[in-house]
């Protein structure tokens, strides 16, 4: 029979593996949105913060976490 103290453990460990996949799915959607940036700014000849605009509002028009 697991004790109070087990069942804590466990649910505190099952939730710090869910943040673990959430913080590395964060970090693989910021890799390729900084990719994306960098396309934009080379091909379009813009800056970072006007690359980053366009790809915040396709983001947005196409229902899409950037």
């Amino acid at each position: 029979m697991e004790s109070n103290n087990e069942r804590d453990l466990r649910r505190a460990l099952t939730g710090f593996e869910a943040e673990n996949r959430q913080l590395r799915e964060a970090i693989e959607s910021r890799a390729l949105t900084g990719q994306a940036i960098g396309i934009l700014m080379a091909r379009l000849d813009i800056d970072a913060e006007v690359a980053f605009s366009y790809v915040r509002r396709r983001s947005m028009h196409e229902n899409r976490k950037s």
